[in-house]
Parts: C-alpha cells; sequence; structure tokens
C-alpha cells in the first residue's frame, strides 16, 4: 500500500494538476511511510538528498523534486558560471547543492546553517553528491559578532518543521541545549567577505526566520560594494519576533541601499516592481539593483505548471 501511494503520488506530480490539493495531501499523508527508512530525492540537476520525510521541507524535496519549486526555478535563473553566491538558510543544502553546478568550477557558493541538526544532514548531503564548491558554515550571518541561541518554538516542534528554527540572543538563564536547540556564533557577512578574501558576491538566497533585517545590516558594505541580486523570505510575523517590522527591511533594502523588490509568485504577468510593504504578511522577493537590468527571468509571466515539470526532470526521467 505504500508503495502504490508513493507512486500514484510521483505520477500525480508528473501531471501537474490541481497542485494545491497535491501539497495538501502531502501534508496530511506523506509522513505514512516515514518510519520505514529515508528516502532518496533527485534535484533537477541530478543530485541526491536523503530526506526524512518527517521533516517538512525534506518532505516537500520528495514530493515535489525540490522545496519551494518557483523560488527554486528563480534562484536557478539567476545563478550563471562563475559566481560567487552566499546561501543564508542552507537547512539541508537543495539551494546550494543547485547553485553548485551553475557557478561551475570557477565559481563558489558559502552556504551558513547554523541549525545544527539540519547543517549535519547537509554536510551528508554534500559528501554524498562528491560536491567540493561549497563552503558550509556553522555561523549565523547577524549585524553583530555574538553568540546566538538557535531553537524551535512549540508549534514548530510538533510539526517537525527544522527549517524553522530562529536566532536569539543566548543568556545565562537558557534552557540546557538538546537536539532541538543549539548555541552558535554569529557573524557579519561583511567580516566573512573580508576574511575569505571574496572579490565578488553576485547572489544571495536568504531564508533566516525574521533576522533577514538584522543579517542585511551586517553586510552593508558587500552590498554597496558588489550589488548581489538577493531572494529572500519576508515574514512579518517573524520579523516581529526578531523585534523588528518588515518596513525597517523596506527602509534598509529600498531607501538606504537602493534596491527594488520583485515579488515571486506565480502569475499571468510579469512581477511588478512593489511600491511598498503594506499589507504584506508573507512573500518571497527578488532584491535588484536600481541600476542594474531587471533578470530575465523576471520579464516574463511565472507560469506554474512548467516549473512543477521542472522540478522533477529527474523524476520523470527514473519513471520512464
Amino acid at each position: 500500500m505504500n508503495s502504490l501511494f508513493q507512486f500514484l503520488f510521483k505520477i500525480w506530480g508528473r501531471s501537474g494538476l490541481l497542485p494545491g490539493y497535491r501539497y495538501a495531501l502531502v501534508e496530511r499523508f506523506g509522513t505514512m511511510f516515514a518510519p520505514v527508512k529515508l528516502f532518496n530525492a533527485v534535484l533537477p540537476n541530478g543530485m541526491v538528498v536523503s530526506c526524512d520525510l518527517f521533516d517538512h521541507v525534506q518532505r516537500q524535496i520528495y514530493y515535489w523534486g525540490v522545496y519551494e519549486p518557483v523560488e527554486s526555478w528563480i534562484f536557478t535563473n539567476l545563478v550563471k558560471p562563475g559566481h560567487i553566491v552566499i546561501d543564508a538558510g542552507a537547512n539541508v543544502g537543495q539551494y546550494s547543492m543547485l547553485a553548485s553546478t551553475l557557478v561551475k568550477p570557477d565559481g563558489a557558493v558559502h552556504a551558513f546553517e547554523p541549525a545544527q541538526i539540519n547543517r549535519l544532514k547537509m554536510a551528508m548531503n554534500l559528501v554524498r553528491n562528491r560536491v567540493g564548491n561549497v563552503s558550509l558554515n556553522d555561523l549565523a550571518l547577524w549585524d553583530l559578532p555574538e553568540e546566538l541561541l538557535m531553537s524551535l518554538d512549540l508549534a514548530d516542534q510538533k510539526q517537525r518543521n527544522f527549517g524553522a528554527f530562529a536566532a536569539s540572543k543566548k543568556s545565562s538563564t537558557d534552557e540546557p541545549l538538546t537536539v532541538l536547540s543549539n548555541s552558535v556564533a554569529a557573524i557579519r557577512l561583511d567580516d566573512y567577505v573580508k576574511k575569505h578574501g571574496l572579490t565578488a558576491v553576485n547572489v544571495i538566497k536568504m531564508d533566516i526566520e525574521g533576522s533577514e533585517t538584522r543579517a542585511l545590516n551586517g553586510a552593508r558594505a558587500t552590498l554597496k560594494k558588489y550589488r548581489p541580486l538577493i531572494l529572500m523570505e519576508l515574514n512579518q510575523q517573524a520579523a516581529r519576533s526578531q523585534g523588528g517590522e518588515l518596513v525597517d527591511l523596506w527602509r534598509l533594502l529600498v531607501d538606504d541601499l537602493k534596491y527594488d523588490l520583485y515579488p515571486i509568485e506565480p502569475s499571468l504577468k510579469p512581477p511588478l516592481k512593489l511600491n511598498s510593504l503594506d499589507g504584506i504578511a508573507r512573500m518571497n522577493v527578488v532584491a535588484v539593483p536600481k541600476e542594474a537590468p531587471k533578470p530575465a527571468v523576471l520579464e516574463s509571466p511565472i507560469h506554474l505548471k512548467p516549473i512543477l515539470a521542472w522540478a522533477r526532470t529527474v523524476q520523470r526521467i527514473l519513471l520512464k
């Protein structure tokens, strides 16, 4: 029965039909064979990710081919040969692994995953795929060099959403560290770039649960000098949990650093530049320097069906 369920969901994924219903069913029933073993998923570039189906991100990778198909597809169209890519909040390594084949030997990926449980899984995925151009750092990007605590709230613990680890300042009153919490050193991206002698930063992917404004404040010099494209999540609730608001990010990126923000979501029209973040609770965006041309991938409508087909390119081949 489990094998039949697995096969039917893969066939459904190939069709591209009713993706919303498929997502809901994956979230409800996708763990039904998780206790048996880890399952292998194959990314569109052929790299293999070992997936624990109890984890939200890994479950999505397994059933969809990638986590966040639209964002992943946009990302792969932003990264070019020779690029230096920053992956902040790398989780189990999907974005870094996709970028590693795109930047070619002349480029490099610098990944930051401060949650130990995710970083260990990512390290295993990198070794398994013999990835040599990704540097995995046990550091958190922040605006100050200090010690942080990475932890999950109760709701995310219940859902086993290990991609939702959030950072907070570490204090002497913190509970003892467990598998769902760990201390980590924080670093400013500006300091990291200088320490490692990076001569360019071309693309930044950032999904760090509300800490985006703090991390970008620690990257001011890098953003002003190298003017990278930034793919990032905006989340008002997560921003407030870090003591800020999305308007703080707007002031930093748009008003101060002179970036334009484009929403990335399925649409019949090409993404239009945002005029404000008023009323936005959650959204993924691409930040583009005002003086730079709009990336080609944002000049066309974002159609979901071909993106879902791209996400399962290798799986379709394996099923033939």
